[in-house]
């Protein structure tokens, strides 16, 4: 039997623990116990070209919806739903609710900061949309059982079987070739970062809209266009803004040795600051790493 409150007492210590070690460590190690990208994120979120994380969970819930295999597993998903709220069991129940209280309380506070909505945010819903569909699937399992009571059971499992079976088997065909897709700018993004360490000095600065992989494998201070590093940059966001107006506010502001563009990104940068400043370092071609868009590297002045 599961007892909400003796679980609550044995567990908030260590939770408290863990996460008070933390905001310790980052309040005197970084000055304050928040990240920065929630800042640049929430900016990010109430740009006019950009789409807050409920607005674009709407999006990709659409995409998802082309699939049969989806509708069904939400039709399963709104079965569990409706039994894990009349269900008598109370362990059940309760384990229940801990799970789909925590995912609702992530959707809800996510959509209340209104960051921007990157797919990748969406991932922590999963679990308790498993488990909704996986509990959908036993209430209509013991249904038909009910309403087919003389139907032996070997048949009644091998139906089980079979439908569990044509629930995943599309999801599970495309599982190889999702493994495989890796997106399209990592190898590109990856030998820009090994050239920018090789080819610059150790204290030099480099200015890029795409600062993870890069930055990663440059091992050299960033200027991030997007704000995601510099709080400055973040304060200049507002509805209308554009990250070309961003990239040109950072590139004046904080004057970096080196500047990554995407061809035809930034304009307006590249006929005032780079053309008065900036000589061309090297010219990465897209097509060489299957990326559809040429890169340049400009050493400054």
């Amino acid at each position: 039997r599961l007892n909400i409150l003796r679980f609550w007492r044995s567990f908030m210590p260590v939770y408290a623990g863990i996460v008070g070690a933390w905001i310790a460590f980052a309040w005197v190690y970084f000055g304050w116990p928040l990240p920065v990208t929630l800042a640049a994120k929430r900016a990010q979120g109430g740009m006019a070209i950009s789409s807050s994380f409920a607005i674009r969970f709407l999006s990709v819930a659409e995409s998802y919806g082309q699939y049969t295999w989806y509708r069904i597993a939400v039709g399963l998903a709104c079965i569990g739903l409706v039994y894990g709220l009349v269900s008598r069991t109370k362990p059940s129940r309760a384990a229940l609710g801990l799970l789909l209280g925590w995912t609702a309380l992530y959707f809800i506070s996510y959509s209340a900061l209104g960051v921007s909505g990157y797919f990748w945010y969406y991932a922590p819903l999963v679990p308790g949309f498993v488990v909704l569909v996986g509990l959908g699937a036993q209430t209509v399992v013991d249904g038909l059982r009910r309403l087919f009571p003389s139907v032996p059971h070997p048949f009644g499992r091998a139906a089980t079987l079979a439908g569990v079976v044509a629930l995943i088997a599309v999801p599970w065909a495309n599982m190889p070739a999702a493994a495989k897709k890796l997106d399209a700018r990592a190898p590109l993004y990856q030998a820009m970062g090994t050239w920018l360490r090789t080819n610059t000095p150790l204290d030099a600065s480099v200015g890029m809209l795409e600062v993870g992989i890069m930055g990663y494998y440059a091992q050299r201070r960033i200027i991030d266009f997007a704000g995601l590093i510099q709080p400055e940059v973040t304060r200049q966001i507002t509805h209308e803004t554009h990250y070309e107006q961003m990239a040109q506010w950072a590139t004046e502001h904080y004057r970096p040795n080196y500047i990554v563009l995407h061809e035809g990104f930034a304009p307006n940068l590249e006929q005032t600051y780079i053309a008065q400043h900036c000589q061309l370092a090297q010219h990465f071609a897209g097509a060489d790493y299957g990326y559809g868009t040429n890169m340049n590297v400009f050493r400054c002045a």
